[in-house]
């Protein structure tokens, strides 16, 4: 009801409303809130670092641009990449409509070790596949696609942390490092010793080589 009352008030050219959602583990009981954009209006750029709902549940869209813009894209689950069909249905909508926000948590977002989500490295395939597509149809944005990337890497690393994955997020953890060392560095934090030692064995190659200085000799 909320939703709708900004989508009221919004004109035909509003094409999704959203709002903001917590965490929520499988008693329901409350894990974080703190994620909380603020983006509206013009929202594409926004987009491309991110799916500004955060998932399929926060975001109450206008039929005619779902339809419009195709709906979602089952080829991501044909290829064994499912998982950010939410994100490139919204990047879609947000080509060509406005977002509205409710500034309130009306949502609860399940995080359960067996859910989609939980498989970190589909969800970076699917996460790669939409993002290609992006980079393709907008270079301008390529800024804000490596940024969301960065942080895309950061958020599965933790979800597979949490899930015990350690070798998932190990994986994670060295696409980070390659894409921005500052980053994957940062994110080492959040893995057991026995699984940075193994890490740093593995990593230690990736790392370039110091370059000898020279003098001429005069």
């Amino acid at each position: 009801a909320r939703l709708l009352v900004v989508f009221r008030s919004g004109g035909l050219r509003l094409g999704l409303v959203y709002d903001w959602y917590a965490a929520i583990d499988l008693q329901s009981r409350i894990l974080a809130t703190h994620r909380r954009p603020e983006a509206e209006g013009e929202v594409l750029r926004a987009m491309c670092r991110g799916n500004l709902p955060g998932n399929g549940s926060c975001a109450t869209m206008r039929r005619s641009a779902v339809v419009e813009v195709g709906g979602y894209d089952a080829s991501l689950r044909a290829r064994h990449a499912q998982g950010c069909e939410d994100w490139k249905l919204h990047l879609r909508i947000a080509e060509r409509y406005r977002f509205g926000l409710v500034r309130e948590v009306l949502t609860g977002y399940r995080l359960l070790p067996e859910s989609m989500s939980g498989d970190v490295l589909q969800m970076l395939r699917s996460y790669d596949l939409v993002l290609g597509e992006m980079r393709a149809a907008h270079p301008e944005f390529g800024e804000e696609l490596d940024a969301g990337r960065s942080e895309q890497l950061r958020w599965l690393a933790a979800r597979a942390v949490q899930g015990g994955r350690f070798r998932q997020a190990a994986t994670l953890v060295r696409e980070m490092l390659a894409q921005d060392g500052r980053l994957g560095l940062s994110a080492v934090a959040l893995l057991p010793v026995t699984v940075v030692r193994r890490l740093a064995r593995q990593a230690l190659p990736m790392l370039p080589r110091r370059r000898r200085l020279r003098f001429p000799i005069g």
